[in-house]
């Protein structure tokens, strides 16, 4: 996957990084999450203790995937169950 660090009009990406994962260290997530907020596209971090890089198969992975949810939900304005917000 290649973003170009400096597309302003970029979607909103959230990276997730993992302390326990070796196959992507930690750091590696979080250095490219840096180089991208060069732009002045919505880029967040977040990074998880005690989680290896397949995190979906680990033990725990709802709280992960509850983080991703819930970041989506605040950028999107769609409520926790999946529905849009009323309007007037």
């Amino acid at each position: 996957l290649w973003l170009h660090e400096h597309k302003d009009d970029r979607p909103r990406l959230l990276m997730i990084g993992n302390d326990k994962d070796h196959t992507v260290p930690a750091l590696v997530s979080k250095e490219a999450a840096q180089r991208l907020r060069r732009s002045k596209a919505v880029v967040d971090y977040k990074e998880f203790a005690e989680r290896p890089h397949f995190t979906a198969r680990a033990p725990g992975w709802e709280k992960v995937a509850d983080h991703a949810l819930d970041w989506a939900n605040r950028h999107t304005g769609a409520s926790a169950d999946g529905e849009a917000p009323a309007t007037a």
